[in-house]
């Protein structure tokens, strides 16, 4: 199996102090560094005898360091010519192209475009909040975006999808984002309970990535913490692995997956 939930430590953004991992039944963990913010990879295998559950815990301690998201942001940037510039198509190919599960082609419209980048992106977040429902259980990962777009409910999953689709579809480099949110007392927060999911989208006028959470229609701050980043949730998925019977044993006919996700506020 592997597990992706170790949070990322970057500049300006989150260090992650402190980190840990048990697995149950106890085997023995390897980790390694995925290229760029894909993030940190715990790898192991667990063999001997036949198991009905497999447990992953882990515990973290992070600072949030992004309490201001609209510094430095202009709405008015007038920047869409921007993105025609220079190497950013060639070097951001990879967050505007399409992807199985983000489809660029007859799947939402959105809004207009506005005066910036940013502008665009923030209707685009709202139209999205405002158009579907947030409805766990409603879809599954493999859930096409076409039939998310049809049942207007869905996932934080589904919503980061959507955004990156019509935002790719207009000329615009976004990745998707893994990671979990702190709510509070806030009850009306989505997916405070398990780890969640946003947008990150190049600004040309800043030159830089900024968050969107169209689950939450916010921009990313000092609530979000982030795990890892890549085209879509294939690339960064929290846990994946392979199941296999040992020899006379069958595979159960189902499966169940339990997920807590817990954040506390530590610090001032």
């Amino acid at each position: 199996m592997e597990a992706r939930l170790r949070p990322l430590s970057i500049s300006g953004e989150q260090e992650c102090h402190e980190y840990s991992i048990g697995v149950d039944p106890d085997v023995t963990v390897f980790t390694y560094e995925q290229p760029g913010q894909m993030g940190t990879v715990n790898h192991f295998v667990v063999r001997g005898d036949p198991h009905s559950s497999l447990s992953i815990h882990t515990e973290s301690t992070v600072e949030t360091l992004c309490s201001l998201p609209f510094a430095g942001l202009d709405l008015l940037a007038q920047d869409w010519d921007g993105l025609a510039k220079g190497d950013i198509a060639k070097n951001y190919a990879e967050f505007l192209a399409p992807t199985a599960l983000v489809p660029l082609v007859g799947v939402w419209s959105g809004p207009d475009t506005a005066t910036s980048v940013l502008a665009y992106a923030q209707a685009l977040s709202a139209e999205i909040y405002g158009q579907f429902e947030y409805v766990p259980g409603a879809t599954e990962i493999s859930t096409p975006l076409t039939e998310f777009v049809s049942l207007k409910r869905g996932v934080c999953q589904d919503y980061a999808h959507l955004m990156l689709s019509v935002a790719r579809a207009h000329g615009v480099p976004a990745r998707y984002v893994s990671g979990y949110i702190y709510a509070g007392d806030d009850t009306g927060t989505h997916g405070a309970g398990a780890t969640h999911a946003w947008v990150e989208l190049y600004l040309p006028h800043t030159q830089l990535w900024k968050g969107f959470d169209p689950t939450n229609n916010i921009l990313v701050g000092d609530r979000h913490i982030k795990i890892a980043v890549g085209r879509d949730y294939a690339d960064v998925p929290p846990t994946k692995g392979i199941l296999r019977a040992k020899p006379g044993f069958s595979l159960p006919s189902a499966t169940s997956l339990t997920v807590d996700v817990r954040i506390e506020r530590v610090g001032a």
